[in-house]
């Protein structure tokens, strides 16, 4: 039976994701084809061209972080078709104009953050995407993206947003179904 509830629960959830495939108006053209480009972010002044991505060089976790650094870099190169540096976090010699993922730049430790939790921070030409989980720091950067394509004009200042994203995991074992955040 419980076999059975998983395999509902995932052909569920095919059929919700492929309704949300992108359509066509009535004129053919795609809905990505209608939409202008984002502009171009500028960050008090500065164009992200200019920036730095650093990540969390923590050894337990630099990878996680690293995946949250390459999608932002991902982005920008084919929103933008800006190529922006990336390196590990070594928490001296920044750059002077830095995006810092999953720690660096102000006082955050593990203790700041729940799982899921994140802050979004631009000061002056540095921008933090701070969590003490990778999948909190990968939620502020889907905000972060969110925040750049409804911008009319492209321009940030300095701001603070924090909010919460929780991911739940499923998982079918043999004839056991466990959810929760330690799901594998």
């Amino acid at each position: 039976m419980k076999k059975l509830i998983c395999v509902l629960m995932c052909l569920f959830l095919l059929v919700a994701f492929s309704a949300c495939s992108q359509g066509s108006d009535s004129s053919g053209a795609s809905s990505e084809e209608t939409l202008s480009p984002p502009k171009v972010p500028v960050i008090n002044g500065v164009s992200i061209s200019e920036f730095t991505v650093y990540y969390n060089n923590n050894e337990k976790i630099a990878q996680k972080f690293k995946t949250v650094a390459e999608e932002l870099v991902s982005y920008v190169k084919q929103t933008f078709d800006i190529t922006l540096e990336m390196k590990p976090d070594t928490y001296t010699d920044h750059a002077e104009n830095a995006i810092f993922i999953g720690g660096g730049y102000c006082d955050t430790n593990k203790n700041d953050f729940d799982h899921g939790e994140y802050k979004i921070l631009i000061k002056g030409t540095k921008v933090l995407l701070s969590s003490s989980y990778a999948n909190g720091s990968h939620a502020a950067l889907e905000e972060l993206i969110k925040m750049i394509e409804s911008s009319e004009d492209g321009m940030f200042n300095d701001q603070e947003f924090t909010g919460e994203k929780h991911i739940i995991r499923v998982a079918c074992v043999g004839d056991s179904i466990t959810q929760g955040i330690n799901s594998t």
